[in-house]
């Protein structure tokens, strides 16, 4: 391996040809050759595994409770940590229960780590030092670099997704219950994220963990291809969803199940609130109504907001045509704030209404 690396570097971690001759000779015979053909695949030794230790990071100068990085799954050898760190310092370990190998910091440059299999000389073992607050972390192992990016202190907090057709200039805001906690209480509907600002940026923002619904990881422009997006997903229902950017954790609990209305000149003095017809539940996101319709257009509240601006069920596109006449007539989409598309009554009559928020459909059935 490492003489193929030596004349032939370009093939790391690359198959490479090779083919062998042993020529034996002897005095008075003609000599005999022999010749094979093989293929090998060279390697690079890397480190798989590595955590953070020291009295910066949650589990202190324990070695038997350090705190695991996120290998990329892009990158080879880049690792991060997403989360909040206290006032102290920290270096990195590549074992759990032991000290060393690890990596410390360069005492020159403190942008470079240096390697060490058993612990160096007090004056080569270095620390990084950090304050108190939230932390992106980043290392590459194939350069000996680290990244530390202190993430700024959020003043608001919004929501993002399919809830709003993913404005993200106008996300729905969060109230804001203490320093770095947020919590919200309303209908959602499909995927989410958060976002720390309201101004069309993608970040800073908040994804959801890999394997975990209950923690958040602070995504930023510096670390996208390290940090993948990862959503929320939620059937249609009310909810109440605590957020703390403090410690990245995040509660989603069901609230209750959305109500529903019509509304529309289809029905009798349609846009009066008082006056909208409310749909029966027939469990699992299922609502029905029977009456009469007139022609025109028709949509479905699910937030009793006097102000229009909650979240309701419209269709695909504007005026769509009840009977349905193309393949998504019967789709539903569930926002607030984005486009004002309804359902136009073409044969007015007596009509069976199913919508049903879990498949996204609804139906029109003409009696």
């Amino acid at each position: 391996n490492d003489s193929i690396l030596k004349y032939w570097p370009d093939y790391l971690e690359k198959a490479i040809d090779l083919q062998v001759r042993v020529t034996a000779a002897v005095d008075g015979f003609d000599n005999q050759v022999a010749e094979t053909s093989f293929s090998v695949t060279t390697y690079k030794w890397r480190v798989l595994v590595l955590y953070m230790i020291g009295s910066a990071t949650p589990g202190g100068w324990s070695n038997d409770k350090v705190t695991a990085m996120s290998a990329s799954t892009t990158e080879t050898g880049v690792f991060t940590y997403n989360g909040v760190l206290t006032d102290g310092e920290f270096r990195f370990t590549t074992t759990v229960g032991q000290f060393w190998p690890g990596y410390v910091a360069d005492p020159g440059d403190a942008s470079k780590m240096v390697y060490y299999e058993e612990a160096p000389s007090s004056e080569n073992d270095k620390s990084w030092p950090v304050t108190e607050g939230n932390y992106t972390i980043t290392v590459n192992l194939e350069t000996n670099t680290i990244e530390i990016i202190q993430n700024s202190a959020i003043q608001n907090l919004y929501i993002v997704g399919d809830i709003n057709c993913w404005n993200a200039s106008s996300p729905i805001k969060m109230d804001r219950t203490g320093e770095g906690t947020y919590s919200y209480e309303g209908v959602l509907s499909g995927e989410f994220k958060f976002l720390s600002v309201a101004n069309g940026d993608w970040f800073p923002c908040y994804v959801k963990a890999e394997n975990d619904d209950n923690r958040m990881v602070y995504r930023t422009e510096q670390n996208q291809n390290e940090v993948p997006d990862f959503k929320w997903n939620v059937s249609t229902a009310r909810y109440r969803v605590n957020v703390n950017t403090n410690d990245l954790s995040i509660s989603i609990e069901k609230a209750g199940e959305v109500e529903a209305w019509l509304m529309g000149e289809a029905i009798p003095d349609g846009w009066n609130w008082d006056a909208l017809p409310k749909m029966v539940s027939a469990g699992n996101g299922v609502f029905l109504w029977t009456g009469t319709l007139s022609r025109g257009q028709i949509k479905f509240p699910l937030e009793f907001d006097r102000s229009f601006g909650g979240v309701m069920a419209f269709a695909k596109f504007d005026n769509t045509s009840v009977p349905p006449v193309n393949p998504d007539d019967d789709k539903v989409s569930v926002y607030k704030g984005g486009p004002d598309n309804k359902w136009y009554i073409n044969n007015p009559g007596s009509y069976t209404i199913r919508l049903d928020l879990n498949a996204k459909t609804v139906t029109f059935t003409q009696q």
